[in-house]
């Protein structure tokens, strides 16, 4: 086991998307609550580092009560997502973390007359979002590297690919 590790049964109980929970018994609890369940110390750790940072950035333009409507929306959205596009049970934040990034990157173009600056500058920071995108998929996904012995004794997925690219869809359309 790894440090802090969760038992996986433990795991089911408290509510991981399992899709055919959802469709048999009609459990939509676990459209939400598999964003705040986790695998491991490093785990929580890195998402909720990564949840503060960009968080706080789009709680700044949004306000208190938009954002958590707004958050709410992502969660079950990559969910939802996640379970319509494959069968395989999941937890973890992660998906609400590139459904913040979608944002930021949909306020970039959205905005973009009002951003200050050149185009040059704009252009810059677009990239930037760009890069910043592709070191949280790096980490995510290097992160996860430890859990793949853990989660191959069942049908979980991590990191959740489906319900990331739910939230990045849905936070892109909230955002």
């Amino acid at each position: 086991h790894f440090f802090l590790g969760i038992n996986i049964f433990t795991l089911q109980k408290f509510g991981m998307r399992m899709p055919w929970l959802i469709y048999e018994n009609g459990q939509v609890h676990r459209f939400i609550v598999p964003t705040f369940l986790h695998f491991g110390f490093s785990h929580i750790v890195i998402t909720t580092l990564l949840q503060l940072s960009l968080g706080t950035v789009i709680e700044s333009f949004m306000g208190t009560g938009r954002f958590i409507v707004y958050y709410t929306l992502v969660c079950i959205g990559s969910n939802i997502f996640g379970a319509l596009c494959s069968s395989k049970y999941a937890i973890g934040s992660d998906p609400v973390i590139f459904g913040f990034l979608a944002t930021l990157f949909s306020v970039m173009l959205v905005y973009w007359e009002r951003i200050p600056g050149t185009n040059c500058t704009k252009v810059c920071q677009t990239l930037m979002m760009v890069m910043v995108f592709i070191l949280v998929a790096m980490l995510l996904t290097t992160s996860a590297q430890q859990y793949s012995s853990y989660t191959s004794r069942v049908s979980i997925i991590f990191p959740d690919l489906y319900g990331s690219i739910g939230g990045f869809v849905y936070g892109y359309l909230a955002g």
